[in-house]
């Protein structure tokens, strides 16, 4: 099976800080087998999978027969790296970590609109960097607002914080979480993870998200 795995610079797995062997022009990298000293699966990213695993590198892999799906991943007893996606750079991490940043910007500015905090809600709304971001979050945090309002505030401040040193997966991970509490629904969370993969997907020009 194709599928795809981020893994920390060097081609190293995050988990077990394992190199994976790289490949060389067309030819795959040696394959790298599972070890109850390593890691018991060999993990691998279904494209609807990629936001949950979001790290510095992402490799196309192809994994083993048979292949265990679970969720939020696949699983095999061995997998080998074919190449590197070269669009998941520097700027693309950092253009996916502003955009979920905003993302929660809006669910914040969404609540405030709820608890009829309208001229709050449009002060937040047309922040468009990170920078203004954090301060209106913090500015909007110091008056006495609503209980939710302030909750989903703060995942605001956070995702700037993040964002500004462009951790992309604690940042998508927040958006997610903001999104769940604007709804009082744990399927949210699964909905705006959806959105994150469609996003990577068109941005990496991958097969969509399904």
């Amino acid at each position: 099976m194709i599928a795809y795995k981020f893994l920390a610079r060097g081609a190293v797995s995050p988990f077990s800080a394992l190199a994976w062997p790289a490949p060389s022009g067309a030819t795959p990298g040696a394959w790298h087998a599972a070890s109850a000293g390593s890691e018991a699966w060999i993990h691998g990213c279904r494209p609807a999978d990629l936001p949950y695993w979001v790290d510095a590198e992402l490799w196309r892999v192809e994994l083993s027969e048979p292949v265990r799906p679970v969720r939020h991943e696949v699983q095999a007893d061995r997998g080998r790296l074919l190449g590197r996606i070269e669009g998941w750079d520097p700027e693309a991490k950092r253009d996916f970590t502003v955009q979920c940043a905003l993302r929660t910007r809006d669910f914040a500015a969404e609540m405030l609109r709820q608890e009829g905090r309208d001229a709050e809600a449009r002060a937040l709304a047309s922040c468009g960097i990170l920078d203004e971001l954090a301060a209106a979050a913090g500015e909007l945090q110091a008056q006495a607002l609503p209980e939710r309002s302030l909750q989903l505030l703060g995942y605001c401040g956070d995702a700037a914080f993040f964002g500004r040193i462009t951790h992309a997966g604690c940042v998508s991970y927040i958006a997610a979480i903001a999104a769940a509490d604007l709804r009082r629904d744990p399927a949210a969370l699964e909905a705006e993870r959806a959105w994150q993969a469609r996003w990577l997907c068109a941005r990496l020009e991958l097969p969509p998200a399904t």
